[in-house]
């Protein structure tokens, strides 16, 4: 395996045995840095990702991030040689000590090179900090012979000393912010900035025109029943939106794809209050086929930006099909932007949640009609399920009550994921009893959703969950000594537990063999686990819809009044 380096491109080439393999080809540079702070990378067809999952070792998997990778290099040094491993044919882990990486040194001084640097008339720098980060467009001044590139924004100048280049609040010699490491680039985009941290890349105007003229020889689907507009958003306060087509969302990083491996980490809550649907889906997401064969009959990217999708209509007691675009609603874009959506965030390149969010959004009638509500609710139109249960807390007595969905009421209003209507019932469990029951579920394949009362909605607590707000929960463990279950928040970040067994608490270190079983990781993705006891002491609702969801074969089903919905936006 070669790597070539030139300036922000890697290509990888495997030994002739694998050189058809995914792995191989061109990679482009991400603007977000690995776990450990490393470059990472993509291919052009936006499958294969270059990255860390230890300190010292080196993967390239389908995934940024995932534990599952297709090739590993035991090194901190992605340039290492003799230490590359390939995943073969028989699903065992092959050596070929013909394999290496190595860096290309591009002849900056070639005709080529010169010639795409006197077209590029502004860069992007790619930055956590704010200050820093964003467009550079040339001026008429230069420094020590070379163009110099100012931010307006922010006020801050992209520019060369006579030893390397920098960022700075002014065109001076003596102070940068930010510097580069090697001093004979003559471009910024070429010179390294890794002890920065930051990434430069040149401003290509095509690479960034998002609009639906760049497809001009395609006639692109605009849904008229659910156009891109302010009536679409619904009473939202977002204004000065961008509509952009799905497939624009990364146009620099990567192609955009429909799915790649599904699973409960894809899902990535935005500025709306739809955590409720962002957890049931990530509960439905524990089972990947699903979504690619019942929900998406539209299987794969759309060349005109149409998608069907089926849901479940209660109503009329059958799946009905929903058509959208693909035009999403995004931050309103600067020049050198690439476009964020305002909701449901696409993970990596993927495109299935944030389409799932819009046909939703259709059938209710807005997307603001998403904020509130209920994943069992989600579930019913997402699977077909009318088996419902709520299971409350009594604090007093110190069991859990089992409430039912009445579905009769639910028809009038099928598309109102705000109210709910239950059926009181007479079934009660105790903690041990709950438990049993939960562990039941999980091995039935169940989905199953949790939350904690509260008079705010999204408060956050000192053990660091959040009130009012829906989690997934997706897994139960127990041996002779421990109970735990294991949740993930829809925000999918380092919102989660600071309690034990959260992903910094000692209890992994002190019982790796637990660890182990559950294959713990410690990673900012919202997904954590904690004890059965405290579960039961914080958590007063469990939602649960009862559908065995087999993974390969697919799902079967096994006083009247309203209650409150869960909702709220991201943080």
């Amino acid at each position: 395996m070669s790597v070539f380096l030139t300036h922000n491109n890697v290509v990888v080439k495997c030994s002739e045995e694998y050189s058809n393999s995914k792995i191989c080809g061109k990679y482009s540079i991400l603007s977000k840095k690995g776990k450990f702070g490393e470059d990472t990378y993509v291919n052009d067809n936006g499958e294969m990702f270059i990255y860390k999952v230890r300190p010292e070792f080196y993967v390239i998997g389908s995934r940024l991030g995932s534990l599952s990778f297709r090739a590993f290099c035991k090194s901190h040094d992605l340039f290492s040689k003799n230490n590359w491993n390939i995943h073969a044919k028989n699903r065992k882990w092959k050596p070929d000590k013909e394999m290496y990486v190595e860096i290309y040194e591009k002849d900056l001084d070639s005709c080529e090179t010169q010639e795409k640097q006197k077209s590029i008339d502004a860069f992007i720098v790619y930055s956590k900090y704010y200050n820093i980060r964003g467009g550079y467009e040339k001026t008429s001044k230069t420094s020590f012979g070379f163009p110099v590139y100012h931010n307006k924004e922010d006020n801050k100048y992209l520019y060369r000393n006579k030893y390397c280049w920098g960022i700075g609040p002014e065109v001076t010699s003596n102070y940068m912010y930010m510097k580069s490491y090697d001093s004979n680039y003559k471009y910024p985009d070429l010179a390294d900035w890794t002890k920065a941290g930051i990434v430069v890349k040149p401003y290509i105007e095509s690479d960034l025109d998002f609009n639906d003229s760049n497809d001009s020889t395609i006639e692109l689907f605009c849904d008229e029943e659910f156009p891109a507009n302010q009536e679409s958003l619904g009473e939202t306060n977002d204004k000065n939106v961008s509509w952009i087509r799905a497939t624009k969302l990364q146009p620099q990083n990567a192609e955009m794809v429909l799915f790649h491996d599904v699973e409960p980490n894809d899902i990535l809550q935005g500025g709306l209050g739809d955590c409720w649907l962002l957890s049931a889906i990530a509960g439905l997401a524990e089972f990947p086929y699903y979504f690619k064969e019942k929900i998406f009959k539209t299987d794969k990217v759309s060349e005109n930006g149409k998608y069907d999708l089926q849901l479940f209509d209660i109503s009329k007691n059958k799946w009905v099909t929903i058509t959208i675009d693909d035009r999403i609603p995004c931050c309103e874009k600067k020049w050198y932007d690439i476009p964020r959506p305002l909701y449901a965030q696409p993970h990596e390149n993927e495109m299935y949640i944030i389409l799932i969010e819009k046909a939703l959004a259709k059938a209710c009638g807005s997307y603001s009609k998403l904020c509130g509500g209920y994943p069992i609710l989600a579930w019913m139109v997402l699977t077909g399920c009318k088996d419902l249960q709520i299971w409350g807390k009594n604090k007093r007595k110190k069991n859990w009550i089992k409430r039912v969905a009445a579905i009769d009421k639910i028809r009038e209003n099928p598309w109102n994921f705000q109210k709910m209507w239950i059926h009181s019932n007479n079934d009660k469990n105790n903690s041990e009893q709950m438990f049993k029951f939960i562990d039941n579920c999980d091995k039935k394949c169940f989905v199953m959703a949790a939350s904690i009362n509260g008079n705010t909605m999204e408060k956050a607590r000192k053990d660091g969950l959040i009130e009012r707000h829906a989690y997934s929960l997706l897994r139960v463990y127990e041996d002779e000594k421990f109970k735990l279950v294991q949740l993930r928040n829809p925000w999918g970040n380092s919102h989660e537990s600071n309690l034990d067994w959260c992903d910094s608490s000692n209890k992994w270190k002190e019982y790796p063999q637990i660890a182990q079983k559950v294959n713990w990781t410690n990673d900012p993705d919202g997904l954590f686990w904690m004890s059965w006891n405290d579960f039961i002491s914080i958590f007063d609702e469990i939602q649960i819809a009862a559908i065995k969801m087999d993974k390969q074969n697919g799902p079967s089903c096994g006083g009247m009044g309203p209650i409150q919905g869960s909702g709220g936006p991201k943080a």
